[in-house]
């Protein structure tokens, strides 16, 4: 018995040990990695996250660095798999589904996208990115509709963080609801001010609403910002038009080259 004793405690000590040793080299492994990517040592990186994972197979952090590591790179065949294994030791880590559904989507298998961003949700029902992402998706399948309710509802969660005012707006035009663009076109607007674009469906989204006034100053901002925009010039002479000021309309079509 008392040998039995003694192999348990040489067995523990060799266990504490090893354990302790794995936890330095798996510290000073995460150590090097932050300092790599600090200096964009992307591949670098990747390698001290695969020295990790040799060492700690279940470690689902090492597991999401390595895919974002790889989403960085745009290698996403090799990302999915790695967000994967994350997800596995970690079932409830929101932001690798994220990262996953991206990855999917942009290797187009998108259906499995939309999953892993629905699994996203269901862990976080106010993960705004991933209702973003859903908008992405759906947009990139025309289908505004579900698009513009998943960057709505992002919009709702987090305002302030909020990047894709200018996809909600291009989703509620296509989708003919003007009134709806007309917001969220000039919230893009206050973020990229010189996006011509931005400005042109501004006024057209104002021209549409029978708001001619303000669709006239929205076709002259655009073409401040590109003084030879035919759209933005043909705009501005059909909004002169319909407020019948035949003098205005005429003397942006000869300034167009317009007859």
């Amino acid at each position: 018995m008392r040998v039995f004793y003694s192999a348990v405690v040489v067995v523990t000590l060799f266990l504490f040990c090893s354990t302790a040793t794995q936890a330095q080299d798996t510290r000073a492994l995460n150590e090097l990695a932050a300092e790599q990517l600090k200096n964009g040592e992307v591949e670098a990186a990747i390698d001290s996250f695969r020295k990790i994972i040799a060492l700690t197979p279940n470690d689902a952090v090492a597991n999401y660095n390595l895919g974002m590591s790889y989403y960085a790179l745009g290698q996403h065949d090799r990302a999915v798999p790695a967000f994967r294994n994350a997800i596995k030791s970690k079932p409830d880590m929101a932001d690798a589904y994220v990262y996953l559904g991206n990855s999917l989507d942009n290797l187009k298998y998108f259906d499995q996208a939309l999953a892993a961003y629905s699994k996203a949700i269901a862990i976080d029902p106010r993960n705004a990115e991933a209702y973003y992402e859903i908008g992405v998706a759906n947009e990139k399948q025309k289908e505004y509709k579900a698009a513009a309710d998943s960057y709505q509802r992002s919009y709702d969660i987090d305002p302030v963080k909020f990047a894709g005012n200018r996809s909600l707006a291009r989703c509620y035009y296509n989708l003919g609801m003007f009134s709806q663009a007309i917001p969220a076109y000039k919230r893009a607007i206050e973020t990229e001010p010189k996006n011509h674009s931005n400005h042109l469906y501004l006024a057209y989204s104002y021209a549409k609403t029978g708001q001619l006034n303000l669709a006239i100053v929205s076709y002259n901002n655009a073409l401040a910002i590109d003084a030879n925009n035919v759209y933005a010039i043909k705009g501005l002479g059909e909004a002169y038009l319909e407020q019948k000021d035949l003098v205005r309309a005429k003397k942006t079509a000869r300034t167009s080259h317009i007859a």
